[in-house]
C-alpha cells in the first residue's frame, strides 16, 4: 500500500494538523498547564527533591507507573542537573512539556516506523486513539495512560510489520517492553492480546531472529500483565483505586455528551457513514466536515458553562483501557481473517480523523486559554489576601472564571501547592487553602493533612515539604496555618493517628 500517496490526499488537512499541535503544546507547555488537578501537588514534590538535589524524581517510585512517571519527569531533571536551571516557572513548563508532547512524539514514530512497515491501517488507528481519546485528557496525573496507549500501536507495528531488525530497532524495543510495566490499567487487556500476536506472526515467517524477536515483545507484554496484576493483588490502596477506576467509565457515560467528547462521538459517528464508501471523498463533501466541525467548536464555545470542564475531562482516562485493546486485537483478527482495508478506506478514515484531530486540538487550545484566565483570577485573589492564610469559603472557592462555587482545574487538596507554584515571588506570602472537610485523602480529611510539622517542614495532603528551600519560603503563610489550627482546634492525621494508638 502506498502511503505517501494516501498523504497527498490529505496534505491540507495534515499542515494544519501539525500547526495547530505546535500552538497547542507550545501554548499549554508556557503556561504551565500541567499543573492542574494533582499537577502541582507534583511539581512541589519534585521542586522539594531538587533543593536538597535527591535524585528521587518520579512522583509514585514505589508504584508501576512510576517507570513512564520517570520518563516524562526527565526534561525537568535535566534542566535543573544538567542546565542549572533554578528558575521555578522553567522549571514547571519542562514538567509540563511531555504531558503535551510525549503522545504527540508516541504518533510521529509510528508514522516513521509505518513507512517502513506498511502497516497503514496501525497508523490511522493510532492517530485515532490520539484524536479520539487522549486530546480528552491530558493531565500529568494520568500522563502514563495517554503516553503508552500510543506505545502500545508502536509495538504492535513491530510485531505485525515484515521488517529486518536492526540493533536499533532491538534497543528500541526493548526500552519499549520496560515501559509496558509502567502503562499500570490499561497493560491488563494489553499485555495478553500482545502475547497471542506474537504467535501469530512469528509463524508467519521462516527467519528465526525475526521469530525470536516477536516472542521478545509478545512475552514482555504478557509479563507486564502478570506484573500489574500482581501488584494490584498485594497493594490494598491500588485494589480500591482499580475498582474506581473502572466504575468511571460507568459515571462518564452521562457526561459525554456535556464535554469535548461530543467532538469525538460525531467522528466516530461520520467514520461509521462513510466506512463502505468505495470513492474518494469529494472537496465538496470534505468541505461539509470541515463546517460540521467549525460549527460544533463554535457552539461549544458558546456553552463554555456545560463544556468546559476540565475536572470531569479526567473520567474520559478510562476510554483508552478498553478503547487501545479492542483496536489491538481487531489488528490481529483482520491479519488472521486476510481483510486487508482497501486504501481508499484508509484515506477516508485518514480524512475524519485528521478534522477531528484539528478541533480536539484547537478545543485544548481553547481549555488553555481559559486555564490561564483561572489561574490569573487565583492570583489576583491571593495579593488581595498578601501576608497571610487564606481559606476561601464555599461560595468563594478559587476556581473558575465565572461560577466561583464550580470547580475546573484544582482539587481541594492540591489549593496549598497550587499557590506555591505560582506564586510569582520567592517569598510566598499568602497560601491558599482548602475549605472542605469532608474531601478525603488515603481515608484522612483533607484539612487535616495541611499543618505545620516543626520550624523547618511542614505538611500537604500527601506531600511533606520544607518550609524553606531553593524554590520558596513560606515562613509567613506557614505561621499564618499554625496559628489558624491550633485557634480553630484542627486536629492533623498525625494527631488522629496517636489517639488512634491510644485506643
Amino acid at each position: 500500500m502506498d502511503m505517501q500517496d494516501i498523504l497527498k490526499k490529505n496534505k491540507i488537512l495534515i499542515v494544519i494538523f501539525i500547526l495547530v499541535s505546535i500552538i497547542h503544546v507550545i501554548y499549554a507547555s508556557l503556561s504551565q498547564r500541567a499543573a492542574y488537578l494533582d499537577g502541582a501537588l507534583y511539581i512541589t514534590s519534585l521542586l522539594e527533591n531538587f533543593s536538597y538535589n535527591n535524585y528521587t524524581i518520579f512522583n509514585d517510585p514505589n508504584h508501576t507507573r512510576g517507570v513512564i512517571s520517570f520518563i516524562n519527569q526527565i526534561p525537568m531533571a535535566v534542566g535543573y542537573f544538567f542546565m542549572f536551571i533554578k528558575n521555578k516557572y522553567i522549571l514547571s513548563v519542562l514538567f509540563s512539556l511531555p504531558c503535551f508532547l510525549f503522545p504527540l512524539l508516541g504518533l510521529w514514530w509510528n508514522y516513521l516506523l509505518t513507512k517502513r512497515t506498511g502497516r497503514y491501517d496501525i497508523f490511522v488507528l493510532s492517530f485515532f486513539t490520539y484524536a479520539t481519546t487522549v486530546l480528552l485528557f491530558q493531565i500529568s496525573a494520568i500522563v502514563e495512560l495517554s503516553t503508552s496507549s500510543m506505545l502500545c500501536f508502536v509495538l504492535m507495528n513491530y510485531l505485525a510489520g515484515d521488517i529486518d531488525y536492526n540493533k536499533k530497532d532491538i534497543a528500541l524495543i526493548s526500552i519499549l517492553v520496560i515501559m509496558l510495566f509502567g502503562s499500570y490499567e490499561n497493560i491488563l487487556f494489553i499485555g495478553p492480546i500482545l502475547f497471542f500476536a506474537s504467535l501469530y506472526y512469528a509463524v508467519q515467517t521462516d527467519n528465526q531472529f525475526k521469530q525470536k524477536v516477536k516472542f521478545w515483545i509478545g512475552q514482555g507484554g504478557l509479563y507486564a500483565a502478570v506484573y500489574v496484576l500482581l501488584f494490584i493483588l498485594t497493594h490494598h490502596e491500588t485494589q480500591g483505586e482499580s475498582i474506581r477506576f473502572f466504575k468511571e467509565f460507568y459515571d462518564f457515560l452521562g457526561l459525554s455528551l456535556q464535554l469535548n467528547t461530543l467532538i469525538s462521538i460525531i467522528a466516530i459517528v461520520l467514520l461509521v457513514i462513510f466506512a463502505k464508501r468505495q470513492e474518494l471523498l469529494s472537496n465538496k463533501m470534505l468541505l461539509g466536515i470541515g463546517a460540521l466541525f467549525s460549527y460544533v467548536l463554535f457552539f461549544m464555545s458558546k456553552n463554555l458553562q456545560t463544556y468546559l470542564q476540565p475536572m470531569w475531562e479526567y473520567h474520559t482516562r478510562t476510554i483508552p483501557c478498553w478503547l487501545v485493546p479492542l483496536l489491538l486485537l481487531a489488528v490481529l483478527l483482520i491479519d488472521i481473517l486476510k481483510k486487508k482495508p482497501s486504501k481508499v478506506l484508509l484515506t477516508n478514515t485518514l480524512s475524519i480523523i485528521l478534522f477531528c484531530g484539528i478541533a480536539q486540538t484547537m478545543w485544548q487550545i481553547n481549555n488553555t486559554f481559559w486555564w490561564n484566565k483561572n489561574i490569573d483570577y487565583m492570583k489576583k485573589e491571593l495579593k488581595e489576601y498578601n501576608g497571610r492564610l487564606y481559606i476561601p469559603e464555599e461560595h468563594e472557592e478559587i476556581a473558575s472564571f465565572f461560577n466561583k462555587n464550580l470547580r475546573r482545574y484544582i482539587w481541594h487538596f492540591s489549593f496549598a501547592s497550587t499557590s506555591i507554584v505560582f506564586s510569582n515571588d520567592y517569598e510566598v506570602k499568602t497560601l491558599l487553602s482548602h475549605y472542605d472537610k469532608e474531601d478525603e485523602v488515603g481515608n484522612k480529611k483533607c484539612r487535616d493533612w495541611l499543618f505545620v510539622e516543626n520550624e523547618s517542614t511542614f505538611y500537604l495532603p500527601t506531600a511533606r515539604l520544607s518550609r524553606k528551600n531553593k524554590f520558596w519560603d513560606v515562613t509567613k503563610a506557614t505561621e499564618a496555618l499554625d496559628k489558624y489550627n491550633k485557634a480553630h482546634n484542627i486536629k492533623t492525621f498525625k494527631d488522629l493517628e496517636k489517639e488512634q494508638k491510644k485506643n
